[in-house]
């Protein structure tokens, strides 16, 4: 059975949260088949339909409905108490000042929020900038910005080239951020919290491509599982609701461009 890819496990989940929307619990997700008994027909008919001929493999949506009926247990706190009318904060022109040097440009500022392009890539960024308490682990700290903004250049080079197999990529996924099975889970936890940050993805089909390898501690893959079930959720909320909130700098035309969406933290 082939490597599910990290692309089609987010069609996947996109298309289950479209076709569903009626599925809200652990435990619908777990009777999806005795709620809807022509669910896996009517999710790889969708997929061949809407996504240029991909037929996703049973077992691989099976993967995908188990990540989510796990994950939906977990109760989303998004702990922050953003003021998205506040005036722009004094610590704006630090942000600013790296991502001019990092070549941005056509930078937006609408209070707190900055966006920008990249001549290189095809690609966009959208910052809110907040100087209160640091929440972690779903805000980024200003002073590693330089990485993630590094790290995010990377993984567009990586989609760009098609030298690398899949499973090398799915595997480079995880280390490209500094994770390895023998490091203490604070480590483990930081590079995967690095993943979700940069990418805006789910790591756990890196973490499942990583299953049959006898290098690897798979007692750590099943503990990072763990942590990326319980945390996950809340980076995708705090994307989504700062995407929301800058539709006033986030041009219609750019809406399909590929954002690095981050809430960053100037207050270290």
């Amino acid at each position: 059975m082939p490597i599910l890819e990290q692309k089609d496990y987010d069609i996947i989940w996109d298309v289950i949260e479209k076709l569903f929307p009626d599925l809200k619990s652990a435990s619908d997700y777990g009777s999806i088949i005795g709620i809807h008994p022509n669910c896996y027909y009517e999710i790889k008919d969708y997929c061949e339909t809407h996504y240029g001929g991909y037929r996703p493999s049973v077992v691989h949506i099976g993967d995908v409905i188990e990540d989510k009926k796990i994950e939906i247990t977990e109760k989303i706190q998004i702990n922050t108490n953003y003021d998205f009318e506040k005036e722009t904060i004094s610590s704006m022109p630090k942000v600013k000042n790296i991502l001019e040097e990092r070549q941005y440009e056509q930078l937006i500022i609408d209070h707190n929020f900055i966006s920008a392009l990249h001549p290189s890539f095809n690609h966009g960024i959208l910052i809110f900038v907040t100087d209160e308490k640091y929440v972690p682990p779903i805000e980024t700290k200003i002073s590693e910005l330089h990485e993630i903004l590094n790290k995010f250049s990377l993984w567009l080079t990586k989609l760009e080239d098609k030298s690398y197999d899949n499973s090398s990529f799915m595997i480079g996924g995880l280390t490209d951020y500094g994770w390895k099975s023998n490091d203490l889970p604070k480590f483990r936890w930081n590079a995967l919290r690095r993943k979700l940050l940069t990418e805006g993805r789910s790591p756990l089909p890196s973490l499942r491509a990583l299953k049959t390898l006898k290098t690897v501690d798979q007692n750590a893959v099943s503990k990072d599982k763990e942590w990326v079930m319980k945390n996950q959720m809340n980076f995708r909320s705090l994307r989504k609701l700062l995407e929301t909130k800058a539709r006033n700098i986030i041009k219609n035309e750019d809406c399909e461009r590929e954002y690095l969406i981050l809430s960053v933290n100037t207050s270290d």
